[in-house]
């Protein structure tokens, strides 16, 4: 499942509930205290706040008992998205005979990160570790190539923390535009690459003259 249709997923269901919080105050309404003297202390403040946390609580779970069709069909879908997403993640896909970077090719890829780890650290910002490991930006395990154009230097933790996982776009476009501040003058900065891409690049293309 790509990120974008999680986070779908995820305010689906965040709105589902709060409109049924919604529907079931509005049919439930809190009743409104007058001249009640103010509850002395933070902690009282919040224990104050407890019962019309359960009475809401309560009146969303007797709305929702009384659409169960439209929970179910919610639900239906969050578990056809992962089983979809633990199927296509178990496929075997073609993988590059080579499994490891090259001398070479570690050696060029940390001269141009400059030495430093390339992936995100503190706050969106540049992980500020030596580099150490040549790393499958897309992973290797899931048909990633053996190639400069996917591979980035990083460090052993950040290297570890991301394992065989598929960044996320939005990483990947921060990663790419980081790129344009270190990397060498007329060297390209996109990074990411499939071992069948590779090999369709390397192919002549058919019906030249």
């Amino acid at each position: 499942m790509k990120p974008r249709s999680a986070v779908a997923v995820v305010l689906l269901a965040v709105l589902a509930f709060y409109a049924t919080s919604r529907v079931a105050a509005s049919k439930n309404p809190t009743p409104v205290v007058t001249d009640a003297p103010p509850a002395p202390g933070r902690a009282s403040e919040l224990l104050s706040w407890l019962p019309s946390v359960a009475q809401r609580f309560a009146a969303a779970l007797t709305w929702a008992t009384g659409h169960t069709p439209f929970l179910i069909a919610l639900l239906s879908v969050v578990v056809v998205v992962a089983v979809v997403r633990a199927v296509r993640a178990r496929m075997p896909v073609p993988q590059d005979p080579q499994r490891l970077y090259t001398t070479e090719q570690r050696a060029e890829s940390f001269a141009r990160a400059g030495g430093q780890c390339e992936y995100t650290g503190f706050l969106l910002s540049r992980c500020h570790r030596p580099a150490e490991h040549a790393d499958h930006l897309h992973p290797w395990s899931r048909g990633g190539a053996t190639s400069l154009k996917n591979c980035a230097a990083a460090c052993a933790r950040c290297n570890l923390s991301k394992g065989a996982k598929v960044l996320p776009a939005w990483r990947v476009k921060l990663l790419v535009r980081r790129r344009r501040r270190y990397y060498p003058p007329g060297v390209d900065t996109a990074v990411g690459q499939k071992y069948t891409e590779r090999l369709a690049q390397a192919q002549p293309h058919r019906g030249a003259a």
